[in-house]
């Protein structure tokens, strides 16, 4: 199963290595990444409650984005890859029903 996704090694000792495994089979998750990956996100995620300035970006997107926003990136995050193409999908019909219509400018009032 290959990936787009950027990849690294890890080498971790025997007790967290355990540790990882108890996360995975605990929580059902299918691969070691898949958890491994989970548990990164949860430690960022507690420093970033903890320690803010540790991620702090220049990026003004992120820091704008409302609890809202981060919850349905998480849920998306968390979905496999058919439930992310099911929302993509989604949300593309979802737009043409429900986009918000931008300011009319001055002209377009007039006419």
């Amino acid at each position: 199963m290959s990936t787009d996704r950027p990849r690294y090694t890890v080498s971790v000792d025997d007790e967290m290595f355990e540790q990882i495994e108890n996360f995975r089979f605990e929580n059902r998750y299918k691969t070691r990444s898949q958890a491994t990956v989970e548990l990164i996100r949860l430690g960022i995620e507690q420093l970033m409650q903890t320690k803010p300035d540790l991620f702090d970006s220049n990026d003004s997107a992120a820091q704008t984005l409302t609890t809202d926003e981060r919850q349905l990136i998480e849920d998306y995050r968390s979905l496999n890859k058919d439930g992310q193409e099911y929302i993509r999908h989604t949300m593309f019909m979802v737009k043409q029903t429900h986009k918000k219509i931008p300011n009319l400018s001055n002209m377009e009032k007039q006419a």
